[in-house]
């Protein structure tokens, strides 16, 4: 599980050090590149319009950056992460990476292994 950080420079403190999570599983069958983050507002409005995502998780933006030959495959697999606030998620081949977005907290390991327990 690597254990990536923030780094940034705040009103109060010119060193501010976040720990965030990130878990990294081996998955089969899956081929493609693709990234999901949450959708900002202006997304989610213009999503109304138009559907140009090749992935369909609620609330989440999806980036293809190689198209995978099993898209239902991968959606049915997204479905786990339903309602989940919080991550970027990318699969790349027969990767699956899950990150928080904010400080990693003992609820946030325990809801991610929650899902990744149900992936084969």
């Amino acid at each position: 599980m690597p254990a990536p950080e923030l780094h940034a420079h705040t009103y109060y403190d010119e060193d501010y050090k976040e720990s965030h999570l990130m878990f990294w599983k081996k998955i089969t069958d899956i081929k493609g590149h693709y990234y999901l983050r949450e959708k900002s507002t202006t997304e989610k409005i213009f999503d109304r319009f138009r559907k140009d995502d090749d992935l369909t998780l609620t609330d989440y933006e999806s980036f293809t950056f190689e198209k995978g030959y099993d898209v239902l495959k991968i959606n049915k697999l997204l479905k786990l992460f339903e309602n989940q606030e919080g991550l970027e998620i990318e699969i790349n081949h027969d990767h699956l990476f899950v990150k928080t977005m904010k400080l990693a907290s003992r609820k946030d390991i325990i809801r991610i292994e929650n899902i990744l327990i149900n992936i084969d």
